[in-house]
């Protein structure tokens, strides 16, 4: 009979086991010490480009709905810690008929009357009512109308004086109609503005504040300024540390406002110190009525 093979038996020995443990946590922590600088450089590379989208995003919002305001519809205030930017929305806009095409009534030849009705040989009664020169124009139902709007006493949206209640149905329309009285003054190139209605942006900075800058909208049109707003509210940062709205309404030639907007958010990083970001941001507004 051939005789079987010895087996050996293979393994560790406790104290060879204890050499690996203790070399690889060595290696792991020359690793960890090459890795974690890398790793933290990039983690604090996404939490600043997440702070300076944020307030990024919130500027160019902002910026979108001034580059729609109402001529010399701006106004900011300022109420304790608060910050508040308020104006009056456009959606659409055209030219009024300002004269009779001819002496035949009709609601094609229907213009806008300023002063007495005898001056407009084609209309038997003002009926608040004018045609649309150009294209049609969007309106919606509740929407106003404002001409010449100066923001001057007398001729101030927010009082009334240049805006009136659209009293038509909503779409695209080529005759307008509107409630109340005649507008005060003519636009000079015979403009008008449809308003969809009133925005406000609010900034609490912290400490002393919640640290949100919020967006209101569809509250009603009031003279004196709310700081906030009863209104619609959509959160566009938090974490605000600073923040500043101001407004000059004649930076070119009484044509032209100039808004400056500065934001500051501040967050923590990983050391537990304070990191911020601040954006500065014009936006040139028409303030040509």
């Amino acid at each position: 009979m051939r005789a079987r093979p010895v087996r050996t038996m293979l393994g560790f020995t406790l104290m060879e086991m204890i050499v690996v443990i203790v070399i690889t946590g060595i290696i792991a922590a020359v690793v960890a010490v090459f890795i974690r600088s890398p790793i933290q450089g990039y983690l604090d590379t996404v939490r600043r480009s997440e702070m300076t989208d944020t307030v990024d995003n919130a500027l160019r919002r902002i910026a979108r709905d001034l580059r729609l305001a109402l001529p010399n519809s701006v106004r900011v205030k300022s109420v304790a810690n608060l910050q508040s930017m308020e104006l009056l929305l456009t959606r659409d806009g055209g030219r009024y008929r300002a004269q009779c095409s001819s002496n035949v009534p009709g609601v094609l030849n229907d213009p806008l009357i300023f002063g007495a009705i005898t001056d407009y040989p084609c209309e038997a009664a003002d009926n608040s009512r004018f045609n649309v020169l150009g294209p049609t124009v969007n309106v919606k139902v509740n929407d106003s109308i404002a001409i010449f709007n100066l923001g001057i006493p007398g001729a101030d949206a927010y009082a009334g004086d240049t805006r009136r209640i659209y009293s038509g149905a909503g779409g695209a329309v080529s005759v307008v109609t509107y409630t109340g009285a005649q507008f005060p003054f003519p636009s000079p190139s015979n403009r008008f503005q449809v308003l969809a209605g009133t925005v406000s942006y609010v900034c609490d900075p912290l400490p002393l504040g919640t640290g949100q800058l919020t967006r209101y909208a569809g509250y009603a049109i009031t003279a004196v300024q709310a700081v906030p707003p009863a209104g619609a509210a959509t959160l566009l940062a938090e974490n605000v540390t600073a923040c500043a709205f101001t407004y000059d309404p004649n930076v070119l030639a009484q044509r032209a406002g100039l808004v400056t907007l500065v934001l500051t958010i501040t967050r923590k990083n990983a050391a537990g110190a304070n990191e911020s970001v601040t954006l500065y941001h014009t936006v040139h507004v028409s303030n040509v009525p």
